[in-house]
């Protein structure tokens, strides 16, 4: 069994077939607003080039002297996390594709790693910080639980949270604790699965 993904798209298929990504189950499930404009374009391909970025450096193969010197910023501010925080990359866990059989949705995760001492699952971000960005990590954590043969979220507590890159060589830590996080995710998914089954999407 196998999952592929189509950057063109931004399609996951599992063993051939098409499933939602995180991304679109919060936007048909309208907990993620959708900015359809020349604006949200640019943000959007910044973002793709940060993240890949910062993929290179943890991976070593960065060459800072190529980067365009708009993306510098931001990758310093990755930098300084890494030099500052208590984190530890977890095994392979960087941008991380996986799939969850049971609710049958797939998305990447940015890293898992170890941060004070506890699994966590990381977000990057070069926006601003939204309340769906705590559904978008309550749904990377079940697709990690899953993987790591861990459901039980009182015998193995999963700490969520992004990394905000403001492009100012800095970094902010944004935590997300809300427990109800979670039974919104689930809401989204919901919701987003009726409206298929009734062609509203």
């Amino acid at each position: 069994m196998s999952l592929t993904f189509l950057s063109e798209g931004h399609v996951y298929k599992w063993e051939g077939y098409p499933v939602p990504s995180v991304s679109s189950i919060l936007e048909h499930g309208g907990a993620k607003e959708v900015y359809d404009s020349p604006d949200s374009e640019f943000y959007m391909r910044r973002g793709t080039a940060v993240h890949v970025a910062c993929e290179y450096f943890d991976q070593g193969i960065l060459n800072i002297g190529k980067l365009d010197e708009m993306l510098v910023p931001y990758v310093n501010g990755w930098k300084m996390f890494r030099e500052f925080t208590t984190f530890q990359p977890y095994d392979d866990a960087i941008e991380r594709k996986l799939y969850h059989p049971i609710y049958q949705y797939a998305g990447t995760i940015d890293r898992v790693c170890l941060f004070e001492g506890v699994l966590t699952i990381l977000d990057i971000k070069t926006g601003q910080p939204y309340p769906w960005h705590g559904q978008q990590l309550a749904a990377y954590e079940l697709l990690v639980r899953h993987a790591l043969g861990k459901p039980n979220r009182t015998v193995d507590p999963i700490k969520r949270m992004c990394v905000m890159l403001q492009g100012d060589n800095r970094f902010k830590i944004e935590p997300y604790n809300d427990d109800d996080d979670h039974a919104a995710w689930m809401a989204s998914l919901t919701t987003r699965n009726w409206k298929e089954k009734h062609g509203l999407n």
